[in-house]
Formats: C-alpha cells, sequence, structure tokens
C-alpha cells in the first residue's frame, strides 16, 4: 500500500491550530480539511459558505470554539508580539 500526499493530515489543524490528535480529527480532515471540532461546530453551522471556500480567520475559529466551551490546546508559538514588549495571545481575550 502507498500513501500519496492527499493521505496525509497535518498535525495541526488548519483553521484553528489545534492538535489532530485523533483518528475522529483526521476522517474529519479528509472529509472537510479541518479537525474534528471545527467540522462540529463551524463547518456544519456555515456549510454553504464553507462549500463556497470561506474559512474563518484562526482568531475567529478559536473565539467560536471558545464561546461554546470547547477546550483546544493552544501552541505557545501562537502568542505575536507586536515589538513593544507585549505579546498578545491568539486566544480570545474575555
Amino acid at each position: 500500500m502507498s500513501f500519496t500526499n492527499k493521505d496525509r493530515v497535518p498535525f495541526f489543524c488548519p483553521v484553528c491550530h489545534s492538535p489532530q490528535s485523533t483518528s475522529l480529527a483526521a476522517d474529519s480532515y479528509r472529509r472537510v480539511q479541518a479537525c474534528d471540532l471545527c467540522e462540529t461546530y463551524i463547518y456544519y453551522l456555515n456549510k454553504e459558505k464553507w462549500n463556497e471556500g470561506w474559512r474563518p480567520s484562526v482568531r475567529e475559529a478559536r473565539r467560536y470554539l471558545w464561546q461554546r466551551n470547547v477546550s483546544i490546546y493552544i501552541p505557545q508559538e501562537d502568542k505575536t508580539d507586536d515589538g513593544s514588549g507585549n505579546s498578545e495571545s491568539a486566544w480570545p481575550a474575555d
């Protein structure tokens, strides 16, 4: 059995950037190019727009999941520095 690029699933979801660590996430990626959480909480509610190519920004995706009390992992390198010494987290503020 040989694998092609089509069979590969990225470690991080391209929508919310959280790790895809389950077979459910891999199956979701093959269906909609997003993890199972994004498929459930974002794709199905925006299916028409999604199929036309729309994707939320990472910040919008995380805010959307956070507002629905979905727990996701946010890697440390997802912090941005504006040069002033103040780092802003990619996680939505309260």
